[in-house]
């Protein structure tokens, strides 16, 4: 099994504490993910639509509209800033979040089921139980996506990176200045293989049942 999955899960499984799985993962190079990001936005809720717009400066701003509420939330431990949706689970569909955010900023997903658009992200992990992704100008990837489908423009240049599809069509392409190579695999199908600029960073794939599709 690759060295970078099995760190990973042993961290998401509790085997290993935060401090031992960062220290393992920066020896096998993937220290990229948290070395472009000055801070992590932490989306967590039930059902949502969220919208990411690149802001000037270092204000970050998010309102909602449609059941439920939507705040700004500081974290004891490393002021990590959260964005919580909370209200009746019936009308939570309706749920919709506008986020302005520095450039230098990441997004932390732990939503069951939504949509993401975002443009100019640091980085993006966490996990979507269901739903659709579309971003571009993403410098760093450690994401799970269940069920759905996520089109990526990505601008990775070095380290490790992952994503990990349950059920779902991915398309993945380069932007301009990006240097990485695509590997993995899948249960049914296949990952198709590709190198872009000199391939210094690694994406590695993880496919259940569906289709990458890995753009020129």
């Amino acid at each position: 099994m690759d060295e970078v999955l099995r760190v990973l899960r042993m961290l998401k499984e509790g085997k290993l504490r935060r401090e031992e799985a960062e220290r393992l993962l920066a020896a096998l190079g993937m220290g990229a993910l948290e070395e472009g990001v000055r801070r992590w936005l932490r989306i967590e809720g039930g059902i949502a639509r969220i919208e990411i717009r690149s802001a000037a400066g270092d204000e970050v701003s998010a309102s909602g509209f449609g059941a439920g509420e939507v705040f700004l939330e500081t974290c004891a431990e490393g002021g990590l800033l959260k964005i919580k949706t909370r209200g009746p689970k019936l009308l939570q569909r309706a749920l919709r979040v506008e986020v302005s955010l520095p450039r230098d900023y990441g997004v932390e997903l732990a939503l069951g089921q939504g949509t993401l658009r975002a443009e100019s992200l640091a980085g993006l992990k966490g996990e979507l139980g269901t739903g659709k992704i579309e971003a571009a100008g993403i410098r760093a990837l450690d994401l799970e996506l269940g069920m759905g489908s996520a089109r990526l423009g990505l601008l990775l240049k070095e380290g490790e990176h992952r994503l990990e599809l349950g059920m779902g069509d991915v398309e993945i392409y380069a932007l301009p200045g990006a240097s990485f190579r695509v590997e993995g695999e899948a249960e049914l199908g296949q990952v198709e293989e590709r190198v872009f600029g000199e391939g210094l960073a690694r994406l590695w794939v993880e496919l259940g049942m569906g289709r990458l599709r890995v753009e020129p």
